[in-house]
């Protein structure tokens, strides 16, 4: 069975250049899930991180991954920490 994945990113203004190509690489390199990403615009970013909840819930995801707007993280990062098999996991 296919892991259904959210990706959350909660969004004040804008999102980097540089965020953008490690999501869309990370995407392209053999990305085995069944996606469900959503980004959220507001102020705060903890109303921004409850409506990506409320996305990953109403799409019936496995899993659920917050980015930030403005990191940048290798290709291989998401499916490394899906593939850890925890409930709750952080990246540096």
């Amino acid at each position: 069975m296919t892991l259904k994945v959210t990706i959350g990113m909660p969004v004040y203004d804008t999102i980097k250049v540089q965020t953008a190509g490690s999501l869309i690489s990370a995407l392209l390199k053999d990305f085995p899930y069944d996606l469900n990403l959503t980004f959220q615009r507001g102020t705060y970013i903890a109303e921004g991180r409850e409506m990506c909840v409320r996305s990953a819930l109403a799409a019936k995801c496995d899993v659920l991954m917050f980015i930030d707007s403005d990191i940048t993280f290798p290709p291989t990062a998401i499916r490394q920490l899906i593939e850890q098999g925890k409930d709750i996991i952080g990246g540096n």
